[in-house]
Formats: C-alpha cells, structure tokens, sequence
C-alpha cells in the first residue's frame, strides 16, 4: 500500500498534548520540575504504547523501527497551559488530536473547549468529567475508532483517509530473554522496547539487585536489547538517505545546587531538620545505585511527613526522568545507559580544573595536565567500561543528558567530544530537559539557506579582540556564503541585529561571564546582557554559534547563556564550557565559515546522506583539534610546513568520521616519514588535549535534528527512487508545515517567534 496518494494534504502525525492548569511558580526542590510537569509524570508513558503516526498501525514493527531510528516517526508532543490550548486546535490538515489532564481545572477547561471544537479530540484525565476516557482506557484501537469518528463526521474532506484505518492491525511484539525490572535504572530502556515491538514474559516490580554488578548487568542487558531491535530495522529507500539518529544516550539525573539548604527551609520542627539533613546527605553522597540507609538515618526520614514527602517527591522526579529518557529514545531507536551516582561527585575535580584555567591567561601546562587526569579518573569511575567499548563500536554520535561534563571522559587517547560528534541537554533543571526532549523533529535546511551568516560582534573596529572579522577580510567577494556583519553597543542594538536577520545561523562574538553566584551575561558595550530576560523581544535562529566564554561554564549553575538562547527557541548552540582565547575562537569561527563555503555544498556527495548540523560541527571541531596538534610538532622544528599540511589535508576527511581514525591516520604517516614514533606521538596528543581550546566547545540543544541539503546534492546514483525520497529530505523551514492558514505554528503557541525567511 502506498501511503502518500492516501494522505494527501493530512499530517501523518497524531498529535498529543498535555495540558496543565496556569502555572503556579512551584517547583520541585531536587531537580527543578514545574508542580505541574510532575503532575502528568505518566503521559510519557502512555504515549509510549500508543501510534505516533496514522501510519504506524499500518506498518511492521521493523518499519516503524527503521523510521525512528532516522527521526522520522517520534511521537508529536506539546506541553500546553490554558492560553495556549486556546491558540491551538485541530484543524483540517491535523484533525486528530489527544489531550491528556491530570488536575480538576484543566479538566473542566479541556472539557469546555473540547465540545466547541470542530475537529473533537480524545480528553484522556485523571479526573472524571464529560466527555473524557481514563488514561488506561486508550488504545490504539480507541484511537482507530475516534478517527474513523471525526472521518465520518467531516467525510467531504477525510474520506479519502478511510482505507488507512482499513490496513491498521493489531501485532505481536517478539518477546526478550530477561524479564522487564521496576527499577528507574531499568525504565528507560524497558520503555523503548515495550514501544517497539519488544515485550518480556515476566516483571519483577520494585526489583533490587543484589550487588552493583547486578545494576550494572541490568543498564547494559536492557541497552543491547535495545540496539538489537535497532540492527534489525526495515530503512524503507525513501528515508535511508537521512541519516540516523545518535545510537547511544549517556543519562544522569542530577539536582539543583543549594540542595541542603533549599530542602531544609521545609523544616518546621528540630526533628525535620535531622531527618532532612539525612536525607540531602543521601542524595549528595550517593555514588551507587543501591541506596543503604542506616537504621537511625531511615527512622529519622520515616518519623518526619516532611522528609517523607520530600522523599516521595525525589522519587517521583525520578520516575518522570527515566520515562521522558524512555519515551524520547523510543522515538529514536536509541540506547540509554544510565551512569552511576557518583558522576555527580565529579563536581569537585572539574570545579578545580576549570577555575585553574579561569584564574590565568597562562596557565602551567604540567598543573593543567594533572588536574585535567585526575577528573577524566574520576570520570572513569564512573562509567561502566561496556558503555565506552559500545561508543567506540557505534556510529552515529552520543547524546548526553547530565550535568557532568561526560564530554571530557577519555575514549582512547581523546575525551569524547573529540572521539564522535557529542551533543548534550543538561539534566537541570528538569523542565528545560523535557523541553529539548520534546523538540526532537526534524528541521530540513537547504544548503542555499546559507547564503547569509549573520555575525554580531560587540568589539570596536580593529580592536584586539576583533579577531573573526579580521580574519574574514580574506573571504572572497565571490563566494555563495556572505557574511552580514553588525555591530552592536547595547542591548537594543542586539536585538535590532538579531531580529533583522532571517536566515539559520547566527554567530557572536562577545565577552561572556558566569559569575560565581551571579547571572550568566554577554558584554555588550555597557551592558551586561542577561538573555532571559529578552525573552518576547527577539527572534531566534535555530543555530548559534557564541564565541565567548563561560556561556555553558562548567562547574557553575546550569542557568546558563546557552541555555537561555535554547528556551529563547534556538534548536541548537554552539556553547563554551570555558574561558576561550579570543585568537583560538576567531580561527575556528573563520574556519567554520569557510567550511560551510567550501564543504557544505559538497557534504551529502562525499557522505551519501544530508549531513546533520551536529555531524557538520563535531567534524570541525575535530578537524582544528588535529591542526593544533600539528602545529605543535611543526613548531617544535619535527615537521616543515609543507608536510605537515599535506599529512592534515589526508587527515581532515577521517577527522569528519572520527578522531580515532584521523588519529591513527597521522600516527601512521608521521611514523613513515621518520618524524615521530607512535608512542611519542600519543604522547604529544595527551599534552594537547588539556591545553586545547577545541575541548570547550559543547553542542547543545538538538544540532542532530537540523539536516542540510536535499536529493538532489546527492550522488545521481542515489538520486533514483521516486517523489517520496525528493519528499523526505527537502527542505522544510517550519517542522509545524501542516497547520491550517491563519492559525499559529507550535513555536508561537509556546511564546516563541518561529523561524525562517517570511513573515508571520
């Protein structure tokens, strides 16, 4: 059955939302979820077992697999308040809508705008009111019938849909050989393949294992099952020129800083203070999943309702965290390994690390390098070695989901942001995660769309930090890619240049600060610019590059400038955990625009695919990490100019797959031309990873979602295959095409301003 004559105009997509009532300002103390998040923890889960498309119900389970494993079929999802349900409906191009509530008010409000809707959505509640199901009342066959409902009720328009509903049956999953566990390590991955066709004979709730070992067997049993199911998805042809997703999910929840005292401004009593200090200690200090509680500790927490509840809380933010992992890797066919508590205790190595290099322009390379060894220890420590031999067997990237700078943990002789390309959401505060876990759609750019840069610079003319501009002077006339620059002295100024710009990338090059205890900020002129605070004043771009420091600073709260630019609607950015030296970061943003110059027009012809931004940016920054290493064995008189250039020029096209290939690479041919022996030059490696600017650069948000390009950049060979692959991969500014005219896209019903060349 082909399915695009049946669809015609019609979203393929369900959509589902959950709707909340005003928010009330509260949050959660550990990690920082709404009051109203936790409330509809479940949705995640029920999304899970039901269609995320009118098509899913249609296909094999290797199918809808093969689909989601290159970003194609995740479950459409919004987390609504009232004021925007109200700008939201189903329409005639995406009729069939679920709605979940959890609390009497947004009950009786989705029940009132449920009955004046054209298009009448399924209300799943908590709550008993007209017209809604109880959660564990919905079906894919619940949802069959209400679409052949509303098909029925609108059959001029939707009638053409019917044969569809026609192909929708019922499959059964393969079954796994272990049993599913109740433990939040185990959730995530349990999830993923309940979702996909997996299901276990037997469960074991509120299972405990009986040692780490057995925790450790369980993370990595649930993850292989996961990527088995994966190695056996059915790519149709017309998406396997999209390129697949990460394949592995490093996750860590985490907590607020100021735990301790935040929990304890709960206290009404001495006894509540005791209990709770005990109960902040166990969440500090755990470093294992097993959590042992000394009898006089577990009697003190018991006898106190606070600590109680607080403890009820902690685990239910748990429960949301593992089944929003769960739900959003289903979505993606990847693997998620839970990392063990103690990564959160890494805090102190990387506090000293990372402030010996704020504390001095010149820092002592020996101290660098001990500082930066002791905290890849400590990181180490932390990962069970399995995860590090899946990454260096797996392609397709990483994605983490910590507070922890698991970038930096060593794969090899390189940290992991050097191994592959790494993209990253912190795991606090929570709701911003869940955020980025629901804005997992594609976005398709055409290689035109870069046509103009938009570079913002807040330095005088020739100043000594003007370094970009300076090193674009050479950029020829000629070239596709222009570059727009303004200058800017004030924070007005700032959002005037942004808000004139509509293209996809905007680069800026500031000083930027993260002040112990204070608010992360640009610099720009007099002001200190705190980016929340623009928020309904400027439009985003979905990519930004910042070239300034200590816009993700490690080892400070996680309200940083980069993540104030995702929430802003940004889809990704280019941020710096670090101080960053003004000469480093204009050579790289110089290269970057020259790459996209040069490379980008030719990138889906050399890779078979449209390349991914996070692809796009993880092979820059391998390509310069690998420049600086030559650099440093030419200026050391091992090397000429001419030779070492020519051994980067064969390097860089391995640097795009992996570090570990350009790094064997160069050791190779620097060994046969007598310059260095292997080990010597592993050696010069390690001195130059602690030192490198390359290591403070992290890609957050989603750059893994943004594909560049369209059939026809790629090789004429797999350019055969008929209007669905022309149709899969072209370019789509807006991932909500198929609203109806008049009515605002999903951007703008979340306050934000949406993206591309046109106006709203």
């Amino acid at each position: 059955m082909s399915i695009n004559p049946i669809l015609g105009s019609i979203d393929p997509r369900l959509f589902y939302a959950a709707v909340a009532p005003p928010p009330s300002g509260q949050a959660s103390l550990i990690q920082g979820y709404s009051r109203e998040r936790l409330e509809l923890y479940w949705v995640y889960r029920v999304m899970a077992r039901l269609p995320a498309t009118l098509v899913d119900p249609a296909m094999s389970f290797e199918a809808i697999r093969g689909h989601r494993a290159c970003g194609q079929t995740g479950w459409r999802y919004s987390f609504l308040y009232p004021k925007g349900l109200l700008k939201a409906a189903p329409g005639g191009r995406a009729p069939f809508w679920i709605v979940f509530t959890a609390s009497p008010d947004a009950a009786a409000f989705v029940s009132k705008w449920q009955s004046h809707q054209r298009y009448r959505p399924i209300h799943a509640s908590l709550v008993e009111v007209d017209g809604a199901i109880r959660p564990e009342e919905l079906t894919a066959d619940v949802i069959r019938s209400h679409c052949l409902r509303v098909v029925a009720e609108h059959e001029e328009e939707l009638g053409h849909l019917r044969p569809l509903f026609d192909h929708w049956k019922i499959k059964e999953p393969e079954p796994v050989a272990f049993p599913f566990r109740g433990h939040f390590i185990a959730s995530s991955n349990q999830l993923s393949l309940s979702a996909n066709g997996r299901r276990s004979p037997e469960c074991i709730p509120h299972w405990s294992g009986e040692s780490e070992e057995a925790y450790e067997d369980v993370v990595h049993e649930g993850f292989a099952a996961v990527l088995d199911a994966r190695t056996s998805s059915d790519i149709p042809s017309g998406i396997a020129l999209a390129p697949p997703r990460p394949v592995i999910w490093l996750i860590a929840p985490s907590w607020l800083p100021n735990l301790r005292t935040r929990l304890l401004e709960k206290a009404q009593t001495k006894e509540d203070k005791s209990a709770i200090s005990d109960l902040a200690s166990l969440i500090e200090n755990q470093r294992e999943f097993s959590t042992l509680i000394g009898a006089d500790r577990f009697e003190r927490i018991t006898n106190s309702k606070i600590a109680q509840a607080l403890r009820s809380d902690w685990h239910r933010e748990l429960l949301l965290f593992s089944e929003a992992i769960g739900w959003a890797t289903a979505g993606t066919m990847a693997g998620s390994w839970r990392l063990r508590p103690s990564i959160n205790r890494v805090i102190g190595r990387v506090r000293q690390f990372s402030e010996n290099l704020r504390s001095t322009d010149d820092p002592a390379p020996a101290k660098v390098a001990k500082l930066f060894a002791d905290m890849q220890t400590a990181l180490c420590a932390a990962v069970d070695p399995r995860a590090v031999e899946e990454i260096l067997n797996t392609g397709w990237g990483v994605k983490v989901i910590s507070d922890a700078p698991v970038e930096w943990l060593p794969i090899g002789d390189l940290p992991l942001c050097l191994e592959c390309d790494v993209s990253r959401t912190t795991a606090t505060p929570a709701d911003a995660l869940l955020l980025q876990l629901e804005h997992h759609e594609q976005l398709r750019l055409s290689v035109a769309d870069f046509s103009e840069i938009l570079l913002v610079s807040a330095f005088a003319e020739g100043a000594r930090d003007d370094r970009i501009v300076e090193m674009l002077k050479d950029h020829p006339s000629s070239s596709w890619t222009q570059v727009r620059v303004e200058r800017v002295q004030s924070e007005d100024e700032l959002i005037a240049a942004i808000n004139g710009y509509d293209g996809p990338l905007l680069i800026f090059d500031c000083h930027g600060s993260h002040p112990v205890g204070g608010k992360a900020h640009l610099v720009v002129g007099h002001d200190q610019v705190t980016i929340a605070s623009l928020a309904a004043r400027i439009r985003m771009p979905p990519i930004v590059v910042l070239s300034a420091c200590d816009t993700q600073a490690a080892a400070r709260s996680t309200d940083t400038v980069a993540k104030a630019m995702l929430e802003l609607g940004a889809r990704t950015v280019l941020g710096t955990s670090l101080p960053v030296h003004f000469l480093h970061a204009g050579l790289l943003v110089s290269r970057l625009i020259r790459t996209i110059d040069l490379y980008l027009p030719i990138a889906a012809q050399t890779m078979n695919h449209v390349p991914r931004w996070s692809e796009f940016i993880g092979g820059l920054l391998r390509s310069q990490f690998f420049f600086e290493v030559m650099m440093h064995i030419e200026h050391a008189g091992l090397i000429d100019n001419q030779r070492c250039l020519e051994i980067l020029g064969t390097a860089t096209p391995l640097a795009r797959e992996s570090g570990s290939a350009a790094l064997d690479h160069m050791e190779k041919r620097l060994a046969e031309a007598g310059v260095l022996e292997p080990t010597d030059f592993r050696a010069i490696v390690r001195r130059v990873v602690p030192l490198s600017d390359m290591i403070r650069y992290v890609q957050l948000g989603n750059p893994e979602t943004i594909t560049i390009g369209s059939l026809e950049q790629l090789p004429e060979e797999l350019q055969q295959g008929g209007d669905d692959r022309k149709d899969r991969l072209a370019p789509k500014w807006r991932w909500d095409a198929y609203r109806d005219a008049g009515r605002p896209d999903m951007m703008q019903i979340r306050g934000l301003r949406s993206y591309g060349p046109f106006e709203d």
